[in-house]
């Protein structure tokens, strides 16, 4: 459908997620499956105290030369291509089943892919993003995410627009719905404006430091106070 995931992980699903070819899902991002294991574990160990926060942000930042690359968008079909990265002098490779060191270059093939008509690629999909995780972009897209949560909390307000009761929209379809969620839009974003008007309003006639105002009017006497204006 043309967008990405931004997902934020409760702690029980940090970590290792899934695997597949040479590659293993950590959270939500795509890795060498020979990755050493401090750096797989960094969100769970961090979450559990095991390590402080200069540790954690420090293996975020060395497990990024272990992650895989998008190759283009899903295909029509929901089938994601991915490259490996290149192995190079400085990558420190872990076999997960001995713990030993790993010589050489490992990798049979460059390019990965996956779709949703096995279930090892459906749970990939499901928690899949493209974004590392915790990074200073992750962040700054997931505090979007939570700027639509909280419209979605306005919209469907059983105080106002209520669109989250389903006795108010039994109507179906793409033009219906698309009506109803324009118009709670659109009077949530007046009723934001009139709150914040009357907030301002109440504000000025609490305060005592209002001064007088100077100027005049056509007739020469002076102008009303800005709190009798406000009252």
């Amino acid at each position: 459908m043309g967008f990405y995931t931004v997902w934020h992980f409760k702690k029980k699903y940090t970590g290792k997620q899934a695997s597949i070819g040479d590659a293993i899902q950590v959270d939500g991002n795509l890795y060498l499956r020979w990755m050493p294991k401090d750096l797989v574990t960094a969100t769970p160990d961090w979450l559990a105290g095991l390590i402080d926060d200069e540790t954690y942000y420090a293996h975020l930042a060395a497990r990024s030369k272990y992650r895989l690359t998008e190759k283009g968008r899903p295909d029509a079909d929901g089938f994601h291509r991915y490259t490996y990265p290149t192995i190079t002098k400085d990558m420190m490779l872990i076999d997960p089943a001995t713990d030993k060191v790993v010589r050489g270059n490992p990798l049979q093939q460059k390019t990965l892919q996956f779709g949703p008509d096995t279930t090892e690629g459906m749970r990939i999909i499901k928690n899949l993003q493209n974004i590392e995780y915790r990074t200073p972009k992750w962040r700054a897209f997931f505090g979007m995410r939570n700027r639509v949560e909280e419209n979605n909390n306005w919209f469907k307000g059983d105080n106002e627009t209520d669109i989250g009761n389903p006795e108010k929209r039994r109507a179906v379809g793409y033009a219906y719905n698309a009506l109803c969620a324009g118009a709670a839009v659109s009077v949530s974003n007046m009723r934001r404006i009139v709150e914040h008007v009357h907030a301002e309003a109440l504000e000025t006639v609490d305060r005592k430091d209002v001064r007088a105002r100077r100027r005049t009017d056509i007739d020469g006497k002076p102008l009303e106070r800005l709190d009798s204006i406000a009252a």
